[in-house]
This record gives structure tokens, sequence and C-alpha cells, in this order.
């Protein structure tokens, strides 16, 4: 049982920051026979999912009073909060684990529950079929940025254009009339569409 003791503690998975894809249903796994072993050993104790909001680790596994879920369909018991299992009203207070309990968990880890869930990670089909982004040399006879005005001045042009080489010899472009530096607008790249 691999991610069993990630389950217990608002720390799992890295504090929440690294939950592997098939956290959630090893989690029903877990619950859905360890819940049916702890009935059959006649313990005091069932689990449940627990969806912790916030920060933290999101996919907790807790204990609560078998009493207090006997009528609660077994599926709303591992399958959490955020998708229709059963809460508990008010204050959920763990019972500490009785002896059905420890024999039910050390047998449910010899029967590699893990193995029981195969996940499969793929890009959505959108992705597929774009390419990744990568600069591209481009000679700087492609290249122009635009200027605009930043001055009440209205005898001079809204907007210039400066190749590299322009800007790299004389600096950022100002007003000709007032001598006010022009505002950087965005880079042009010539090319087709």
């Amino acid at each position: 049982m691999k991610y069993w003791e990630d389950f217990q503690t608002k720390w799992g998975f890295a504090d929440g920051d690294s939950v592997p894809p098939d956290a959630l249903l090893i989690r029903q796994v877990y619950i859905g026979e360890l819940n049916r072993e702890l009935e059959k050993r006649q313990s005091g104790i069932r689990l449940l999912a627990w969806d912790r909001p916030g920060m933290h680790n999101p996919y907790l596994i807790v204990r609560v009073n078998a009493a207090m879920v006997r009528n609660v369909p077994a599926k709303r018991l591992f399958c959490g909060q955020q998708s229709g299992g059963w809460e508990p009203k008010g204050d959920l207070h763990e019972p500490e684990p009785d002896e059905a309990f420890n024999a039910a968990l050390v047998f449910a880890q010899e029967m590699e529950l893990d193995d029981r869930v195969v996940c499969i990670v793929t890009l959505r089909e959108d992705q597929k079929r774009s390419r990744p982004m990568r600069w591209l040399d481009i000679t700087d006879d492609h290249v122009r940025h635009r200027w605009d005005r930043d001055c009440p001045c209205v005898e001079v042009e809204e907007s210039v254009y400066v190749d590299p080489d322009s800007y790299e010899n004389g600096g950022i472009p100002i007003c000709e009339e007032c001598g006010t530096d022009r505002k950087y607008v965005k880079t042009q790249i010539k090319g087709k569409r």
C-alpha cells in the first residue's frame, strides 16, 4: 500500500504538492477493501474518504466509528465529499485503531491493492497536434519595434518603427519636438501567415 502513509496526514504527498494521478482511485480501493475486511473482522472502525479543503494534501483517509456509518452505502464512504461522498455531521473524532483494525491493515498490505489500479497519463487531443514553442533565430532586417508618442505633441507621428540596429546605435527613440522618450509598444517580425 504505497500511499497509505500519505493518506493519513495533511502533509502527505509532499504537503499536497505532488499528488500522483492514481492517488484518488487507489484511495477508493484501499477504503473499499479495508472496510470489507473490517466488517468481516467485526472491527468498531470503518474508513472514510475525506477531501480536505484548502492547502496541503487534499486526499485523506480517516477512521470513524462503525456505528456512525452503519446505514451509509459503501460507495459513499470511499468517493469523498467532492464526488458525492458521505460527510459526517458535527465534529469528526477519529477513534484509535482497535486490534481488528490493525489485523485488517496487515492483511490488506499483503493483498497488493496498488496493482488493481492502472493509470494512463496522456496528452489532450488539442495538445497532441501542437508543437512545443522554441526560440527561432531571425535576422535583424525581419524585426522592428514600435514606439508610440508619450507626450502631448501633435505635430509628430503617433508611432515610429525602429529596427534593432537603430535601437542599438541610438537607444530609445524620442519625440522630435519636445525630446520626451517614446513608449515601447511591441515587436513585430516579418513573415508569412
